[in-house]
């Protein structure tokens, strides 16, 4: 069976930064007291974040590095009042002989509600199932070699990948009615270590994003059982219809997995093998209302390429098909198209860096 697959993937610059929060010390006055000036980029739709709210709070690892020798200064929690950030436990002060061989590092990672670091710049996190609980993981660093009185600037950066679905219908026949929506075969869990910044470095890399070999998987080999799902949804996707949003964006580990070929058998069945997007639906003549397909998951298998910091929007053509999602004892060496004689095909891939402009995200 001759399948053809057209993925089209555009990559776009980190826009300007969002507005700073200026911070000062709360609890005293001295001007040696450690404060924080923070920036964050734009976050996603589960978990909105443009900028720091009152009860926020971030977790600080500070080293203080001298002369080569190395030692953990604090690691304390910091928590923003709506003016100002402290630290939940005691004020710090900057080292009398802070220099160019005598620095402080700061390492910080939001939300507080993940685990502790497992070391300085090292965290383990597991994704929720549910998009709607879905974490926007920042993490970022700064080196000091002055007593910085006027608050250390921390640039978060996002660690993880949003992930968006669209659809669109080129038919002007087909009428689909779409119900769920799954992201499967990709890793749940990982350890991230921000390795890709330099350890000497003093330069917040504005506009930089991670890479995504900062994360290393946890959870074994991708399977069929790694996946996504939101389901309840309420989309009639008309005929001739352009691109419009299914469900939530998901916030997942960035990862590469290559792009479902073929079916493999277990004892519970069949399953895809491979990465896949799959859209739940129902699709109907137009004209009279007569079903094609019931309530079928539909999959178009991808290649995944994610990276810390970027938005991945998906555009399918729900008028291509897609293949049938197998669940039973059926057995067969290629993939089922569900509609017969349709071309298989993306109309485009987006790749965009989270934008943390003011402007407009619309795509």
């Amino acid at each position: 069976m001759k399948t053809n697959f057209r993925i089209i993937a555009i990559a776009a610059a980190v826009t300007a930064l969002a507005s700073c929060n200026k911070n000062e010390v709360i609890s005293v006055r001295e001007p040696d007291a450690i404060s924080f000036n923070t920036r964050i980029g734009m976050a996603t739709k589960a978990l909105p974040k443009t900028a720091f709210a009152a009860g926020d709070k971030f977790n600080v690892w500070a080293s203080y590095d001298d002369a080569g020798t190395v030692r953990r200064y604090f690691m304390d929690d910091f928590k923003f009042d709506g003016s100002y950030w402290y630290s939940d436990s005691t004020p710090y002060y900057w080292p009398a002989d802070i220099d160019a061989t005598h620095t402080m590092t700061f390492h910080a990672v939001w939300p507080r509600t993940i685990s502790r670091p497992l070391s300085a710049d090292a965290f383990s996190y597991v994704v929720e199932d549910n998009a709607e609980n879905q974490k926007d993981v920042i993490y970022a660093k700064h080196v000091s070699s002055t007593k910085e009185t006027s608050g250390v600037r921390l640039n978060f950066r996002h660690t993880l990948s949003q992930i968006i679905v669209k659809a669109r219908n080129t038919s002007g026949t087909l009428l689909c009615d779409v119900t769920g929506i799954k992201m499967a075969f990709v890793n749940k869990a990982g350890d991230f270590k921000a390795a890709s910044i330099a350890s000497s470095t003093t330069d917040e890399r504005d506009n930089a994003n991670l890479a995504r070999t900062d994360w290393t998987v946890t959870d074994g080999a991708a399977s069929a059982s790694g996946f996504y799902v939101q389901t309840g949804l309420e989309n009639s996707i008309e005929p001739n219809a352009f691109a419009a949003p299914l469900g939530d964006s998901w916030i997942l580990i960035p990862q590469m997995q290559p792009k479902a070929e073929n079916y493999i058998s277990s004892d519970e069945g069949t399953s895809m093998n491979g990465a896949y997007l799959a859209v739940k639906m129902t699709v109907r003549n137009a004209a009279d209302g007569t079903v094609v397909a019931s309530e079928r998951w539909c999959c178009w298998p991808v290649a995944l390429d994610w990276k810390p910091g970027y938005k991945y929007t998906y555009t399918i053509d729900l008028a291509g098909g897609g293949y049938e999602e197998k669940n039973g004892d059926d057995m067969d060496d290629d993939l089922d198209p569900v509609l017969e004689n349709q071309e298989i095909f993306f109309v485009d891939c987006t790749v965009d860096a989270w934008d943390i402009s003011d402007r407009d995200l619309s795509l």
